[in-house]
């Protein structure tokens, strides 16, 4: 069964290295390609670099969203742990970054 992707959402809210409305508007973006999936675009996007800057503006590691993509999809019915501490996200490093010095000009 597929998770909701207001669940998702919240999950990836909470590993998130900023709580801003920016960054919420970046995650509703990439929630927004988890519920378009099975479609092609959607999916080219999710592997696409657009995709990688995104998650890179609020901290989250491209592959940690794929990962918890991928097991929302397989259906996490049942399953309490989270993905792996290895597919964990790690902090923004991009210049630029949403709630960085760089943006608080």
């Amino acid at each position: 069964m597929r998770l909701k992707t207001a669940t998702v959402s919240r999950f990836l809210q909470r590993h998130a290295s900023f709580r801003t409305g920016e960054a919420q508007l970046v995650i509703a973006v990439l929630c927004q390609a988890y519920g378009d999936l099975p479609l092609p675009s959607a999916a080219r996007f999710i592997e696409g670099w657009h995709f990688e800057h995104l998650c890179g503006l609020v901290g989250l590691e491209p592959d940690f969203v794929r990962l918890v993509f991928r097991e929302s999809l397989n259906g996490a019915e049942g399953r309490t742990e989270q993905p792996s501490k290895a597919a964990a996200p790690v902090p923004a490093k991009n210049k630029g970054a949403i709630g960085s010095p760089e943006q608080r000009h």
